[in-house]
């Protein structure tokens, strides 16, 4: 006996399209959260690489807020400018010299890179966030700016499309350097001209500023705008011109907003017993 064909048949065109529109509705929903995951992977490690550059640029600070290294602006004086961008930190901008000792100063001064020793390896390219666009990086704002465009690699947007901006204070980069001379362990009441050394971020040399200081000073002195990093103090007595005796360079680091040093201490020590 022929078995009946009557209820076996096959799809019909409008159940097969709506079966193919499911597809691709569930599709879309599981294309969704696979598209987030990513984007969230690249922000994340776009942020870890900003992070990286700020630190090739100003140094990194120690918890207790002493900073273990100065970056690029403790050897150069300033931060790259915008001609020089990003490449400054993997690249010696042309002009400037490399890094070497200046005897007078006793401090270095000149490029030390590459301060992000990793560019071009492994396909590592900090010049570009982790979408491939390469960053707005702005010296002259206030605050200094490093910008990623993020996931729509296009100014503004949300969420994950919105921008990236890490900013770098100006306090960051420009410190005060307090200091007091001491004699005997009380403050000085003399005369003094007190001098520091840091690097001239135009010329790969040395920037000295002087204060002199009189008996109405209490030994106390103070320079504003000073890079951070490893600088140098040379005091003389009564001043530069007319010096009978010259203490130092001084090494000191400049590594907190308001730095704090002091002479005639065991750090610094300061023979003022033959002076008036």
């Amino acid at each position: 006996m022929i078995p009946s064909m009557r209820d076996e048949r096959g799809f019909t065109l409008i159940e097969l399209l709506m079966v193919l529109g499911l597809l691709g509705i569930l599709a879309t929903f599981s294309l969704l959260p696979v598209g987030d995951t990513l984007d969230q992977a690249k922000f994340d490690s776009t942020v870890n690489q900003m992070r990286r550059i700020r630190n090739a640029l100003i140094g990194e600070m120690n918890s207790p807020g002493s900073k273990s290294h100065f970056g690029y602006i403790g050897d150069m004086g300033a931060l790259p400018t915008v001609t020089q961008g990003l490449t400054a930190l993997w690249s010696i901008p042309d002009g400037y010299d490399p890094w070497g000792l200046k005897d007078e100063a006793r401090i270095g001064v000149g490029w030390n890179g590459p301060y992000l020793g990793d560019q071009g390896v492994a396909g590592v390219d900090y010049s570009k966030d982790a979408w491939g666009t390469s960053y707005v990086y702005d010296p002259s704002a206030d605050p200094i700016t490093l910008t990623s465009y993020g996931a729509d690699r296009a100014s503004g947007g949300t969420g994950l499309n919105a921008d990236i901006t890490l900013t770098i204070p100006f306090n960051r980069i420009q410190y005060s350097v307090h200091g007091v001379i001491l004699k005997s362990g009380n403050p000085w009441s003399g005369s003094l001209e007190v001098e520091i050394h840091y690097p001239d971020p135009d010329s790969s040399s040395v920037i000295s500023r002087s204060i002199v200081i009189g008996s109405g000073d209490s030994g106390a002195f103070r320079f504003d705008k000073i890079p951070p990093g490893i600088r140098s103090i040379t005091l003389y007595l009564p001043d530069k011109s007319t010096s009978t005796v010259v203490y130092g360079p001084y090494i000191v680091s400049v590594d907190q907003p308001n730095t704090l040093v002091k002479f005639g201490t065991a750090e610094h020590p300061l023979d003022l017993s033959a002076a008036p």
